[in-house]
């Protein structure tokens, strides 16, 4: 954990790239968070271009190979995160 990163917003997506964008777009307009990370717990061509096209240092991104389950991505964003706090919100929120 890097003790300078505060705060991070986790978005675990499933076949929904157009909500996590949104949420993406949301989130680094609000320039509140240290780091986004999402996870994608199927394989999203259109989240995955655009994350690709961002090349942004605060998006942390990974990509499931197969769907393993909702917990399974949520323990992912926790894995993934670097801040000391991290606040989730469901694709469906």
């Amino acid at each position: 954990m890097d003790n300078n990163r505060l705060l991070a917003l986790g978005i675990p997506t499933y076949k929904r790239p157009d909500v996590a964008i949104n949420a993406i777009q949301n989130a680094l307009s609000t320039k509140i968070y240290d780091q986004i990370i999402i996870s994608s717990n199927s394989n999203e061509i259109e989240l995955d271009a655009y994350i690709n096209n961002l090349k942004d240092e605060k998006i942390t991104y990974h990509q499931q190979i197969k769907n393993l389950g909702m917990s399974h991505n949520y323990t992912k964003v926790i894995q993934l995160c670097d801040c000391k706090y991290l606040h989730i919100i469901s694709d469906e929120d």
